[in-house]
Order: C-alpha cells, then structure tokens, then sequence
C-alpha cells in the first residue's frame, strides 16, 4: 500500500491518494486540499519502494512480485502543461537503495543499487514520462533473476499523476530453493524551476 506523507509546511498540492478508485488513508494532521501549485520553488518527491520484496523458486519454477497498479494525483497546475514544462524545464534523480538475495546466489545487482545520482535531464514529454532508476538482469547456470524499479509521470488535464512500479522476478532450476530480495531506498526526483527560489516544496510516498 502507498502513503503519503507530506512536510507540514506543504499545502500547494492535491493530497488525495487514488488506489483504483479506492482513497487511501492519510496523516490525520494533514487536511485534505485541492489548490493549484504556483510555478517558483522546486518540486521535489521521496519515494521509499519500501525494504525487501522477496520472491523465491526452484524445480525450474519462477516467482514473481512487481507493483505497478497505484497512480495518484501529486499536484495541479495552472494553465496547460507546456506552461509547466517552460517553468519547470528539468528532472532530477536520486537514489539511494540496494537488493541483495540470499547465499545461495550472493548479491544480485550491487553496483547498480549503490548510490546513484542521475544528470539532471530535460523534461522533454508533454504527456508521458517513465524513468527506470535500477534496471538489473544476471543469469547463471542454475538461476536467472532480473530487477526493475522506477517511476512514471503522466499529465490528464490539468493534473501531474506518479506511478512509482517495482518488478522483479527469479527463475531458478534444480531442487535448492532460491530467493531474490530487492528494494529500493529512497528516491528523490526534483522538478527543477527555471527560476529557483530557496525553498522546496516537499512530499513522501513509501511503498509497503
């Protein structure tokens, strides 16, 4: 389940979480407001895609667990989207997470779960955005595992959707059971002003 969790200081976003067409549940210090955001201060999201998921298999089986199914609202804007975009004409990425399995197949993707800072990039859909921060396939002779976790942006009228997704799988061969965790720290990605003033605008979303 996704929850948000936004600074108390926050109040230019749309804090109601969809999952399907079920809301969530909130911090009940926050109020639920719907206000467009003013162009001036950076955007920036947390994501946590929330410690070890875990899949195992064996006897040529493959275990699955991925996540893509919660999209919610994480602000409004004024204006159309190519108005945001001149303000807001880069991305910024942080990560900062690991995934590690079980002796049997020692450490799956080490390096690429370290800390990763991304170069900033431009903005450069009107519509649709996806970014994969942590994209992992090894295969030896008896396991073959793989990891994707990243986000996805997309613009519906005057609305900016997140869809955070965490995917991984393993197939192993022969009797010994064998198991993949993965996970992905925190994730900051920053909307970055044209103009930037000192202040951020600042929201959490973990995944459990």
């Amino acid at each position: 389940m996704f929850h948000l969790k936004l600074d108390n200081f926050v109040h230019f976003f749309l804090l109601s979480l969809l999952l399907s067409d079920e809301v969530l549940s909130q911090d009940e210090s926050q109020n639920t407001t719907d206000v467009s955001l003013t162009f001036a201060d950076p955007i920036r999201y947390y994501v946590n895609y929330g410690e070890f998921w875990e899949v195992g298999a064996s006897w040529s089986g493959t275990g699955v667990k991925k996540d893509y199914s919660h999209a919610y609202p994480v602000m409004t804007y004024n204006g159309s989207l190519d108005e945001f975009i001149e303000a807001y004409p880069s991305v910024t990425i942080e990560s900062y997470g690991y995934a590690v399995s079980n002796g049997t197949i020692g450490n799956v993707g080490q390096k690429a779960f370290g800390g990763n800072i991304f170069p900033t990039e431009l903005f450069k859909s009107k519509e649709y955005v996806e970014k994969c921060i942590v994209n992992v396939d090894q295969t030896a002779f008896w396991w073959h595992t793989s990891v994707q976790i990243g986000y996805q942006f997309k613009s519906e009228g005057n609305t900016f959707y997140l869809r955070p997704f965490i995917d991984g799988w393993i197939y192993s061969a022969g009797p010994i059971w064998r198991v993949l965790q993965f996970g992905l720290g925190v994730t900051t990605i920053t909307f970055n002003p044209k103009d930037a003033f000192e202040k951020n605008i600042i929201s959490w979303y973990n995944l459990n």
